[in-house]
């Protein structure tokens, strides 16, 4: 009977050291998960503002995580031009990278707030960038036109060609050796370029005043620039 009490109670101690050593284990398992920094995504990892062994606060950046399934292009669009952007808008995109390619996107989200860019209010645009696109890097510049408004089927012509008078819009066309000022009315209008909506016909030719002031049977001199 002696002996079975002292097994019992060897029993019991082992029992209680394997208690504590599975405790320890636990322990120290934690320990290394806390040290153990998991993104909630994979993806490529494309800058590093830590360095192995380096201590951190707990609110400090340790590095930037892209998403390779998730790219899209970030725009920054004038706030003041902003009103006119929306989702689902068709964007042209193109790369200094890939002269003469463009291809087609579009806006997929509006960022929530105005951030500044070169001294001016700016609102993020996100545009998608699908299988159409080129082989791009993270951080590469590309070009992104958004159509806000669009027309497939129209006359236009450069601003150089406009002037005022009266408070109409007026182009000089060239017919024969003389200036001939014709009112028009303009719509659509883009960084260099206006739809003529009427008062203009396709075969015209419009003379590029450049600050210049002509009048009705003014003579002008046209000459073709070698190239």
């Amino acid at each position: 009977r002696h002996l079975v009490e002292d097994a019992e109670a060897d029993l019991l101690t082992a029992r209680s050291k394997a208690d504590i050593a599975a405790e320890e284990v636990r322990s120290a398992t934690l320990e290394l998960d806390s040290q153990r920094i998991t993104a909630a995504f994979g993806g490529t990892v494309t800058t590093r503002y830590a360095e192995i062994g380096q201590w951190v606060d707990p609110t400090e950046t340790l590095f930037t995580l892209v998403d390779d399934s998730q790219r899209e292009i970030e725009a920054h669009v004038d706030a003041a031009d902003s009103v006119a952007v929306n989702v689902g808008q068709v964007v042209i995109v193109s790369s200094d990278a890939f002269p003469g390619l463009e291809w087609q996107e579009s806006v997929v989200r509006l960022g929530a707030e105005a951030g500044s860019q070169q001294n001016a209010n700016s609102i993020k645009v996100y545009v998608s960038l699908g299988s159409d696109s080129p082989v791009l890097h993270y951080g590469q510049q590309v070009n992104a036109d958004i159509r806000t408004v669009w027309n497939s089927n129209t006359l236009k012509i450069p601003f150089a060609a406009l002037s005022r008078h009266n408070g109409q819009t007026v182009v000089a066309v060239l017919e024969g050796e003389h200036a001939r000022m014709k009112i028009i009315e303009t719509g659509i209008e883009d960084f260099s370029m206006a739809e003529v909506k009427q008062g203009l016909s396709v075969g015209e030719t419009v003379i590029l005043l450049r600050g210049t002031t002509l009048k009705n049977g003014d003579k002008v001199y046209s000459r073709t620039l070698s190239k």
